[in-house]
């Protein structure tokens, strides 16, 4: 097939050679420039639905599926799970240290992948699980962590430590994460809007005071430092450090409002 797998792009990177990958609903999408070649069930990925990707320092792409963890070397598939090690099947985040230590969150908590082996941590100070949504590493080499349901945590000392919102329950979900110019944390979140962490306190962003919407699919940060929010049907906003920009449909050249 000549193009992409399908038009649902869950994820894209590119590779240290230069390639582009989708993650898609039905398979993974690589583009060298030329070329479209698509992986799938068929050649070895243990399922079609894919959350993310991610190369480490081998080379290896990794592939988080809605079946089971998948590891492509170029030319064949390798598929790993519980048995191996994970606290679950489906990862669906992952992110690596300056180390290359490669660090999956799922929906039964996180592991660390030295090269060799997984070793999982799937519990709060509490005993509670923890379902991964994201999974950051900051530039101090913190590792952020948002949930679902479950708010933020930071995972030191192999301890999840939970960062308490003002006065609030922690029953929010995490979208995605990012870090500023000035090493201030932001997340996404579905029903509080964004939250900015400075290593200390959470100062929040939401339709109360400035923000458009509450509900955040994604988060960046720009190389002027501006933080771009993109929502559920919202938009897109802007964050300069001092106001918000709204952008809407109508407000992008060639599309219609």
């Amino acid at each position: 097939k000549d193009g992409l797998a399908e038009n649902y792009v869950k994820s894209i990177i590119q590779d240290s050679k230069g390639n582009m990958w989708f993650s898609t609903g039905v398979g993974v999408t690589k583009f060298d420039g030329k070329q479209f070649t698509n992986l799938t069930v068929k050649d070895g990925l243990s399922d079609n639905y894919t959350y993310f990707l991610l190369e480490d320092k081998l080379e290896n792409i990794w592939i988080g599926t809605s079946a089971k963890l998948s590891k492509f070397d170029g030319k064949k598939i390798q598929n790993y799970g519980t048995d191996d090690g994970l606290p679950s099947n489906r990862m669906r985040c992952a992110a690596k240290d300056k180390d290359g230590t490669i660090w999956f969150g799922g929906t039964k908590g996180i592991a660390r992948y030295d090269g060799k082996k997984f070793i999982s941590y799937t519990h709060d100070e509490n005993g509670k699980p923890i379902t991964v949504n994201s999974i950051y590493i900051s530039s101090d080499s913190q590792i952020y962590i948002g949930t679902n349901k479950n708010g933020i945590y930071k995972f030191s000392n192999e301890k999840f430590i939970r960062i308490t919102r003002n006065n609030l329950n922690n029953d929010f979900t995490v979208n995605a994460i990012a870090e500023d110019l000035n090493n201030n944390i932001w997340f996404a979140t579905s029903t509080k809007g964004a939250l900015k962490y400075d290593g200390t306190a959470i100062k929040e962003y939401n339709k109360e005071n400035g923000l458009s919407f509450n509900f955040i699919h994604a988060i960046y940060v720009d190389r002027e430092g501006n933080v771009w929010l993109g929502s559920d049907g919202g938009g897109v906003e802007k964050f300069s450090g001092e106001q918000f920009t709204h952008y809407l449909e109508k407000h992008w050249p060639g599309m219609n409002s």
